[in-house]
């Protein structure tokens, strides 16, 4: 019995790291796939409503709001534990890094070139930016991970 407990013990000591770093990839990839669909949902919602939609980013509150002209479009989203707003695309110079974003997206227009990185407490990062071309959001891999 002490054989056998011993073991699974071994056995789960060097798995741990493994799973660990499984599920913070699942966190920030699902954090990551919820910041696109929220981008993609307020470009649909801009022009099915044909309204004005604001997007805010803030960096320092951890959270995307979306509000419109219409006064029963408001969404936000609140990161998961463990995940942060690490920088806003594109850099504007001149304004505090923590200040909030506003980017306007207009009904029929192109959706405005924007960006956001996010982080997790371990270190593994993703960039969700709007492709120029097509307006749909694309989640990336930095390239600090390309060998993780």
């Amino acid at each position: 019995m002490l054989i056998v407990i011993s073991i699974i013990a071994v056995i789960t000591g060097i798995s741990y790291p493994s799973i660990a770093s499984g599920l913070d990839n699942l966190k920030i990839g699902a954090a990551a796939d919820s910041v696109a669909a929220f981008l993609d949902s307020a470009a649909i919602k801009a022009d099915r409503r044909q309204a004005v939609v604001e997007v805010t980013i803030s960096r320092r509150n951890n959270l995307l709001f979306l509000r419109s002209t219409d006064p029963t479009l408001a969404r936000k989203f609140d990161f998961p534990e463990g995940v942060r707003i690490e920088q806003v695309f594109p850099e504007v110079y001149g304004i505090p890094v923590d200040a909030p974003r506003q980017f306007v997206i207009y009904p029929g227009g192109a959706v405005p070139a924007m960006g956001v990185s996010i982080v997790s407490d371990s270190g593994k990062r993703r960039l969700i930016r709007i492709h120029p071309i097509t307006g749909i959001p694309v989640v990336e891999r930095p390239n600090l991970e390309a060998g993780k």
